[in-house]
């Protein structure tokens, strides 16, 4: 079965276990056939393999298919454990202490310890190249120690609500093996992590990647983290396509089996193809047309043409009400989006 787009509050990593999970086999008494999956690689594609340095989407979900985070996110956006099991605070919330699961080891067997998740954010605190990416994340940190294997503890500078949510798999810092990374410090600025298969400990390892073209998986058997656990196949080929189309086309003609991210019109053109799976869910992104109500640089300097008008709130309410959203949504788009109220999406209503 071929499986079509899914529009999946996660990560692409979660996404293609869902799909592991739906069409994986029966165990029979002699060794199976190798089982893959074949997808598309994210339409942004790869900037770079170093995690330090990259901002493109079809890395980050990488990062997140082959490297750690302290804490998992649930459908809902909650932060839940991973890597970190439990943690605590310190009366005043200046000290966060994490306890980490035991007995995990990187994909080249060395032991997965505290001692990498304090390297990685101490490296980003203390080199501007590691913090090109995520150094926001750790502006407030003013210490972090791992005072043995299973035991994180990070110090801040003052209270930071979003702790749970600094270290997540795809939007936030993944932890690397420091015995890996530690003689790239210098150069960190540079470094491509291209040295196959990269060492990691996420659900899979990279084996191959193409510029371009392709990444291939190998499935990481030991992996324990989350509720999904271990992949149901055996590998996995994500594959480059020039737009969107010729994704579409691939999937049509079964040279993959997995696709998301399409648009309206051609989702709704592949509903109709009773050889494919369609599946719907409300995303994390979102498209709206904004005012320009006097925006301005922070040195003061006007940006844009701006009517001086939308300045006034009662204006910008007037033509809030004014619009009729919800036939956007079903001119615009064909009826498949829901209307949201401002910049956080409807996909995490705990946060609107």
């Amino acid at each position: 079965m071929k499986i079509g787009r899914k529009l999946f509050a996660g990560g692409i990593s979660a996404a293609l276990l869902f799909a592991a999970s739906a069409v994986g086999a029966a165990p029979t008494a002699s060794a199976a056939p190798e089982k893959t999956l074949t997808a598309a690689l994210d339409g942004s594609g790869i900037d770079t393999l170093n995690p330090f340095l990259s901002f493109f989407d079809g890395a980050l979900n990488t990062f997140g298919m082959i490297y750690p985070a302290l804490n998992s996110l649930d459908r809902l956006g909650k932060p839940g454990p991973y890597l970190a099991k439990s943690w605590t605070t310190s009366s005043d919330q200046l000290t966060w202490n994490f306890k980490l699961q035991d007995g995990l080891k990187w994909s080249d067997g060395q032991p997965l310890t505290a001692a990498d998740a304090a390297f990685t954010f101490n490296l980003i605190m203390t080199n501007d190249g590691a913090a090109k990416a995520n150094g926001s994340l750790v502006s407030n940190f003013a210490a972090v120690t791992a005072p043995d294997a299973t035991t994180l503890v990070i110090k801040t500078k003052a209270p930071q609500s979003n702790m749970l949510y600094v270290s997540v798999p795809v939007s936030g810092i993944p932890i690397v093996p420091e015995h890996i990374w530690k003689s790239h410090v210098g150069g960190i600025k540079t470094y491509k992590n291209n040295t196959f298969p990269v060492v990691g400990y996420g659900p899979w390892v990279l084996t191959q990647y193409a510029t371009d073209q392709f990444e291939k998986f190998t499935a990481n058997k030991d992996f324990k983290l989350g509720d999904q656990g271990a992949p149901k196949f055996d590998k996995l080929v994500l594959q480059v396509f020039k737009n969107s189309d010729a994704a579409v086309a691939a999937l049509k003609s079964n040279q993959i089996a997995y696709l998301n991210g399409m648009n309206t019109t051609q989702f709704n053109a592949l509903k109709s193809d009773t050889k494919l799976q369609t599946l719907q869910e409300v995303g994390r992104g979102w498209t709206a047309v904004e005012l320009n109500a006097g925006a301005k640089t922070r040195s003061g300097k006007k940006i844009g043409t701006g009517n001086p008008a939308l300045a006034d709130s009662q204006v910008r309410t007037a033509i809030h009400w004014a619009i009729d959203k919800n036939k956007l949504v079903t001119n615009v788009i064909g009826g498949l989006g829901v209307v949201g109220s401002a910049h956080l999406p409807p996909a995490v209503p705990q946060w609107a």
